[in-house]
């Protein structure tokens, strides 16, 4: 190595102090020979010696691998000499010749980064194991006397890390997840140790760096860069589900509020008075993880209703003709609401008339104001010749005056009200009418032209004026709800009739033989007639006169005259019902659709109809008897729920029905309701039903579980003959009834009800308990052979065994004593009859035939012993089994 001098680079751009003119002029002998005796000193030392110590002065030494590095001796010469660096060429080793050239020190020195080829610099050391923090400075008021030492580290192989990299291609969105970037394709002998800032959640930007697990022995430490890396902001959002974006005019400012978000809620454009619409921005704020959100809703605010509830005609009851002109007005108006044009509402003349009213109001903010239109009247005088007779029936409850004839003709005018002078003032609530209803003093009356009712009526009762054949026209005043049968049968010059709002039914021939009847007219308003009965206006010009098609009676969809064409019907808007025998017998219609809003269907509506197709609306409120009967191409109904009853007949001998659903709230099904439909495999009762009437589901062939509900009543035969049958069931909540395996009885177990045609079994025997088999009890099961009645029964019922045709044999308890009719007609294969009751048992009388058996000639009878056998041959009605009775052989 050559003689010392300032390395270039070496030593990081540190500034060497200038000598000073002592330094210069000392030519410092035995500088030469001091390291030259130094080098000879150490030059065999092992490599691990690094100290040594000078008197007074500071021996720089550095550790290499393969021997000792002398690096700088600071110190000096005396106490009052100026410190020295020596600086050289970096290092040496043992046995190189090395030159010093002291530099003087005279202010606080940075220690240099020096360099060596294949070594790495590790920085400059206190001790000589390199513990503690390197040190970086030499300060001379406070470094006398210390040795530092310089770390080299050796420069080993390092890792082929060009297959190494971060796994992270692009930027993350926040999510509310972890996210994490790691490394990839590392050389082997390479794993990481530990990553920092590799994962995060939040939004942001991230630097993230590793360190590995490597051979510290053989290779440098592997060099990988660190990632800067992000996860961006979400995208914001704005929930304005919960905002209530349509209010009404009150006069005051609104606003809307409940919108929600990934960030704090405000709003642009949010304050409005009057009625109309408005845009509002709704902002959700930017977040540390969401950018900022805004949806632009339209608020409406609409117009407000006045308050129209103080307001009403200033009418109370029906003028009578005097002359003068009447006038109705409206009162109570609220404040901003003034009358702008009457109709209607001023006569002189005797008349029923309509008055209505238009105001001046504030258009912009409020909805036009509006009060019904009254229907008054100018009554003539009332009829001379009328009587009265005071009532008062606290049942109906009924109090007021019952009108005669007496010897009123021409045009009758009943009044609402009259005074007896003893009972005061009270309504004319009924006409007068017996039990046979002709009788009627008004019926048959050849000199009545015209009757107008009042509303007091409420009803006009059946037959009143049937046969009055002079009778022209009929004004039925609002109040009156019904007109019953055969009210007005015969009364064939009648032409015009006047119906109120208030009427909602018309009963069976009420214009039966009204044959010049050509109007029915109705009272301005939203009539309530829904129900019409058969022959309601079947003889009146205005049915016969009707084109063929659907024929309509105000409210009501009365009948479709002529044959329909193939397809579908659909009933008018607005209808309220469907009559009587409405589509009955129509050969052609698969299918009708029904406006929501009918509230009756009458009954035999669909009888014998090809319907297989139809939705009921949820409007239905009744569904009158047979409505569907005979309804044989019809698959599937669902009952509405505003239906609390399925009527008789509904669905008789509907063949393809297989489905049925039946809504919670109905409480009873009629008798036959379902009888003889066939395809129906099952039914799901609802929990409310209570009552079953007779025959309800019998001769339902396919039917195979049932599972009755709480029911309070079963009807007589309600599941006899459905011939699939397998098993009874019953909630166990029921008070009433109860099912033991399959099997059908009262709840205390008393009666056995019905034993299901087709459960399977080849014998039985009746519980303890049973005292009474109820009549079709085992009616038709296709499987028993054997059947024991059990000690405690008393009574067998009508056909309990008929028509079994398994039955061979059957015994019968000593507690039997009484056998009804018919108990084993049919039962063709039954030759075996224990009776085990010693005295004869009473046999039900019947006045055709008296029968007991079917096989009654080849039938074996046995009893317990000869006196029995005895009894038997000789007892009423038993006596023409005689041939057949004997004792049980042994």
């Amino acid at each position: 190595m050559s003689d010392f001098e300032k390395p270039e680079g070496d030593f990081d751009g540190q500034k060497t102090p200038e000598k000073t003119e002592d330094s210069e002029s000392e030519d410092k002998p035995g500088k030469q020979d001091f390291f030259n005796r130094l080098k000879e000193k150490y030059k065999d030392l092992d490599k691990r010696k690094q100290i040594i110590v000078l008197s007074s002065a500071i021996l720089v030494l550095c550790l290499l691998v393969t021997g000792i590095t002398l690096a700088a001796v600071y110190g000096g010469r005396g106490t009052t000499d100026p410190p020295v660096v020596y600086t050289m060429n970096v290092s040496f080793d043992p046995g190189e010749d090395i030159s010093l050239e002291p530099l003087t020190i005279t202010e606080e020195y940075t220690l240099p980064n020096i360099t060596k080829e294949n070594y790495s610099f590790g920085g400059w050391f206190l001790t000589s194991d390199f513990s503690g923090s390197p040190i970086t400075k030499l300060i001379p008021s406070e470094n006398t006397n210390i040795t530092i030492y310089a770390k080299w580290i050796p420069l080993l192989p390092e890792y082929d890390m060009s297959g190494a990299s971060w796994d992270y291609v692009s930027a993350f969105t926040y999510d509310g997840s972890p996210k994490t970037v790691v490394v990839t394709g590392l050389p082997e002998g390479v794993t990481v140790l530990e990553y920092s800032n590799g994962t995060a959640t939040d939004a942001g930007t991230y630097v993230a760096s590793v360190s590995f697990n490597y051979d510290t022995e053989n290779y440098m430490p592997p060099s990988f860069a660190d990632l800067t890396w992000v996860i961006n902001k979400a995208p914001g959002s704005v929930d304005v589900s919960e905002i209530d974006l349509s209010f009404v005019y009150t006069g005051s400012a609104q606003s809307i509020s409940g919108g929600t978000g990934t960030g704090d809620i405000s709003y642009t454009g949010n304050s409005f008075i009057n009625a109309g619409s408005y845009e509002v921005t709704v902002v959700s704020a930017e977040t540390n993880n969401y950018l900022q959100a805004s949806t632009v809703v339209t608020v409406t605010i609409g117009k407000a209703n006045y308050d129209m509830s103080g307001a009403s005609w200033a009418y109370t009851s029906a003028f009578t003709y005097d002359g003068s002109a009447k006038t109705v007005t409206v009162t109570g108006l609220p404040s901003g609401v003034t009358i702008n044009q009457y109709t209607g509402n001023s006569n002189t003349n005797v008349g029923q008339y309509t008055a209505s009213v238009t105001f001046s109001y504030d258009s912009t903010n409020y909805n036009e104001p509006s009060i019904q239109a009254l229907s008054w009247k100018i009554n003539a005088q009332a009829s001379q010749g009328l009587t009265y007779q005071y009532i008062n029936y606290p049942s109906i409850p009924l109090v007021g005056y019952m009108v005669s004839r007496g010897t009123a003709i021409g045009d009758i005018i009943i009044p609402e009200e009259y005074d007896d002078g003893i009972h005061g003032a009270l309504p004319v609530v009924r006409t007068d009418y017996k039990q046979d209803y002709p009788n009627s003093s008004f019926a048959a009356s050849n000199d009545i032209t015209s009757i107008t009712f009042p509303g007091t009526l409420e009803v006009v009762v059946p037959s009143t004026f049937k046969n009055c054949t002079n009778l022209t026209s009929v004004t039925i005043q609002e109040g009156i709800r019904t007109i019953y049968d055969y009210a007005f049968e015969g009364c064939s010059a009648l032409e015009t009739v006047w119906l109120p709002v208030s009427l909602e039914s018309i009963e069976v021939d009420a214009f039966k033989g009204c044959t010049n009847l050509a109007n029915i007219n109705f009272a301005e308003g939203d009539s309530k007639l829904k129900t019409m009965r058969w022959g309601s206006i079947d003889d009146t010009l205005m049915y016969s006169s009707a084109s063929n098609g659907m024929v309509y009676v105000g409210t009501v969809a009365y009948k479709y005259k002529g044959t329909a064409p193939v397809g579908s019907i659909t009933v008018n808007p607005g209808t309220l019902g469907i009559a009587d025998n409405c589509f009955e017998d129509q050969p052609n219609i698969n299918s009708i659709i029904l406006p929501e809003g009918l509230e009756y269907i009458g009954h035999s509506a669909f009888r014998n109809c090809s319907l297989s197709e139809i939705i009921l609306p949820e409007s239905l409120e009744t569904l009158d008897y047979g409505a569907f009967t005979l309804c044989k191409q019809l698959e599937a109904i669902v009952i509405p729920s505003k239906i609390d009853k399925i009527s008789d007949n509904t669905f008789e001998q509907c063949d393809a029905l297989v489905s049925v659903t039946l809504p919670e709230g109905l409480t009873e099904i009629g008798s036959y309701a379902f009888f003889e439909s066939i395809s129906l495999e099952s039914i799901n009762l609802p929990s409310t039903l209570i009552d079953i009437k007779d025959y309800a589901f019998s001769h339902c062939e396919n039917l195979s579980s049932i599972t009755l509900p709480k029911l309070a009543v079963l009807g007589h035969n309600s599941f006899i003959e459905c011939l699939g049958l397998t098993e009874m069931l019953v909630d166990s909540e029921s008070e009433e009834y109860k099912s033991v395996d399959g099997v059908l009885f009262s709840k205390n177990g008393e009666v056995l009800l019905l034993y299901p045609v087709s459960k399977a079994g080849i014998s039985y025997t009746t519980p303890v308990g049973v005292k009474t088999i109820e009549e079709y009890a085992f009616r038709a099961n296709k499987f028993l052979e054997t059947v024991i009645v059990s000690e405690g029964v008393t009574l067998i019922s009508y056909e309990a065994f008929s028509n079994m045709e398994s039955l061979s044999e059957i015994t019968i308890a000593e507690s039997v004593a009484q056998i009804e009719f018919y108990a084993f007609w049919d039962t063709r294969n039954l030759y075996t009859l224990n009776l085990l009751r010693p005295s004869s048992m009473g046999i039900t009388e019947m006045n055709y035939g008296d029968v007991l058996l079917w096989n009654w000639n080849t039938i074996n009878i046995y009893v317990p012993d000869a006196a029995s056998e005895t009894a038997y041959e000789t007892a009423d009605l038993w006596d023409r089994y005689a041939s057949r009775i004997q004792v049980k052989p042994e």
